[in-house]
């Protein structure tokens, strides 16, 4: 929400106007996510999802599920940039979901290798 449209047109008599809108809707922008592979990190038991957008700190639900559908982990995130901790999940593939506020803003699989 609250993004902005910029529009040019050309005009022969006055050469190129631009204009400026903000615009805001009822719809929140989908946001991406991304998961810092656990390998960056020396131990290999924590991983981080990077939730790239507004810098003001929100609450984010982030959900560990397996092949199943179940929640193994069902954790709470203040940072735009949180270490979570899959040490005690055994090897396998497993799936992050990130919500906002009750929106969903992304699935990614997380594979763990021990």
């Amino acid at each position: 929400m609250g993004d902005r449209a910029i529009f040019a047109a050309e005009n022969s008599q006055y050469g190129i106007e631009l204009w400026q809108y903000n615009l805001t809707t009822g719809v929140r922008e989908q946001r991406s996510v991304d998961i810092v592979h656990p390998g960056a990190i020396p131990d290999g038991k924590r991983f981080s999802v990077l939730i790239p957008g507004n810098a003001h700190p929100r609450a984010f639900d982030v959900m560990i599920l397996d092949y199943t559908g179940s929640v193994l982990k069902n954790l709470d995130c203040r940072l735009l940039l949180p270490w979570l901790d899959a040490g005690e999940l055994p090897a396998g593939i497993y799936f992050v979901r990130v919500s906002e506020e009750n929106v969903p803003l992304g699935v990614r699989k997380l594979v763990l290798i021990r």
